[in-house]
């Protein structure tokens, strides 16, 4: 909501809202997955807009080609709602059904072991087709209400993913109706 007042700052004010942001993130010594993805998207607008440079062009027209990041960007949602690794892997397993793995990647759940790894998976689907596009969110999406419920970490961390690979994000009610809950 507040991206369009950032867009009518000064390059200058631009300069010193991204460097202070960051500084803020850093300042207590650990960035979570929240503040990574928060960070991600408004720079993801304000560079566009400031830098004048276009989002990424599609390059991957087949999931296959995000072997490791689809399960990445999966297993990172069903880890959101449990810190138990077993349910974790339920929630990764519940989503991914449809999916046959031994095309995506057969290691199956595997968490990112950094922000770095979940950045560099995020550009990558930022270049893939809106189909693919569309498949990883309605993924994250299972592995996200497979308890049978959305919690507001989990929709604003499905948001997060879905502006920062450049998709609008599906309707809550629609992931709701394709799982079986």
């Amino acid at each position: 909501m507040a991206l369009p007042v950032l867009r009518s700052l000064s390059r200058l004010e631009y300069e010193r809202f991204v460097g202070i942001t960051r500084w803020l993130i850093v300042s207590e010594g650990m960035v979570n997955l929240f503040e990574f993805m928060l960070q991600r998207v408004v720079e993801r607008h304000l560079v566009s807009h400031f830098e004048s440079r276009g989002f990424g062009r599609v390059r991957f027209k087949k999931l296959s080609q995000f072997g490791r990041e689809a399960n990445m960007l999966v297993s990172t949602m069903a880890g959101i709602a449990s810190s138990d690794r077993e349910v974790q892997k339920r929630a990764y397993l519940a989503a991914t059904t449809d999916w046959d793995l031994s095309k995506i990647d057969p290691r199956g759940f595997s968490p990112p072991q950094s922000l770095k790894e979940v950045g560099e998976a995020l550009n990558r689907f930022e270049q893939a087709s809106p189909i693919v596009q569309r498949e990883i969110l309605k993924v994250c999406g299972r592995a996200a209400v497979v308890d049978g419920e959305l919690t507001s970490r989990e929709a604003e961390l499905l948001r997060t993913i879905a502006d920062a690979i450049g998709r609008p994000i599906p309707p809550f009610i629609e992931v709701l109706q394709e799982v079986e809950i």
